[in-house]
């Protein structure tokens, strides 16, 4: 198989005996780097798009050149037709047909989940994604368009946890995303903030519903396709104020003294932006 190289994914697209039937193999190696895994995990939807989706009639992937060579198809095509239990390559395969929407572009159609909606991503955040992975920025936001119902990158760069809060618009929402790189007690710490910014009332109820129902979905995007662990996930609104004494709280809270049966109420008007425990918003 000339087409397929080691430690090198790689898309290769065959015609079958129709003119307008084609067959995709999506080829990555156990091998290959990680980055080159994400990418092509990333544009595989988009690949499909630009081609013609309508064209593609099967897809084979394989993590080894036998799962995509011609007996690895044979193989695929009995399957297919036999009842289950399916391989391992198709059940990724199928797995990566769940979530493709998330990554495809210029597809405005939007997939209803257990968790909320899936919108696509747009080409240039998956970028921002890669180097957030890779440590080039620690500041994305994210913010939806709700004409197209597209996840669009607003901004992506470097910034202090100082700057943080100015960056976090009282007037529209958005989805930020914050690698807080510290040092508390001689030790050096590494934190992903995930935080949802909703300024209230003063959005449009169908930004609000759109914003929300994406959150859960673009969370799990970030995390399963982009292997970016977020350590804290926050919510906040035009009142809050996230501010680096925040953060470092959030990250290293103080020890509960085990003898006060009581908390201290908060100051009236002082309220703390609304905390969420790791696990969801």
């Amino acid at each position: 198989m000339p087409y397929y190289k080691d430690k090198q994914p790689c898309y290769v697209l065959y015609q079958l005996d129709s003119t307008d039937n084609w067959l995709m193999t999506s080829y990555s190696p156990d091998d290959s780097k990680t980055r080159e895994k994400m990418l092509y995990a990333a544009t595989r939807a988009t690949l499909k798009a630009e081609f013609g989706g309508n064209f593609i009639k099967e897809e084979v992937y394989g993590n080894s050149v036998d799962d995509v060579s011609l007996e690895g198809y044979k193989e695929y095509l009995r399957h297919k037709a036999a009842p289950p239990p399916l391989t391992n390559a198709e059940e990724e395969l199928k797995m990566m047909d769940a979530t493709e929407t998330r990554t495809a572009i210029g597809n405005s159609t939007r997939q209803q989940t257990v968790q909320g909606l899936t919108f696509p991503i747009e080409n240039c955040l998956e970028q921002a994604f890669l180097e957030f992975y890779e440590g080039a920025i620690n500041h994305i936001e994210m913010s939806i368009d709700v004409d197209t119902e597209i996840i669009m990158k607003h901004s992506a760069h470097n910034i202090s946890a100082v700057e943080l809060h100015g960056l976090i618009s009282p007037e529209r929402a958005g989805y930020h995303l914050y690698k807080y790189a510290h040092r508390h007690n001689d030790e050096d710490f590494v934190t992903n903030f995930f935080i949802y910014s909703m300024p209230g009332y003063s959005i449009p109820v169908k930004h609000r519903m759109l914003y929300s129902s994406c959150k859960s979905p673009l969370m799990d995007t970030i995390e399963e396709i982009f292997k970016i662990k977020l350590d804290k996930k926050l919510e906040c609104d035009a009142k809050d104020k996230i501010t680096e004494e925040y953060l470092r709280l959030e990250v290293h809270p103080p020890a509960t003294d085990t003898k006060q049966a009581f908390s201290k109420p908060k100051a009236p008007g002082r309220r703390a932006p609304t905390r969420r425990p790791k696990n969801g918003v």
